[in-house]
């Protein structure tokens, strides 16, 4: 079976879907701004969105992606 010539990463979000080369290599969602496609950030950012909004608590609001 021939590899994709157009390899894209679709987001377990939000379902949305990327061909850029970077998003497919990082696993990151334009539409969520953030990093879904890595297991250990995506669980992070979902706990973070779960617990109520506190003022300056929220990362993925930056679009930083945390070291």
């Amino acid at each position: 079976m021939a590899s994709d010539p157009w390899p894209s990463f679709v987001c377990p979000e939000c379902g949305a879907e990327s061909w850029h080369p970077k998003d497919v290599e990082q696993g990151y969602c334009g539409r969520c701004h953030w990093w879904t496609g890595d297991p250990a950030l995506y669980a992070m950012w979902k706990e973070e969105r779960a617990r109520p909004a506190e003022a300056g608590t929220d990362a993925s609001a930056t679009g930083s992606r945390p070291a």
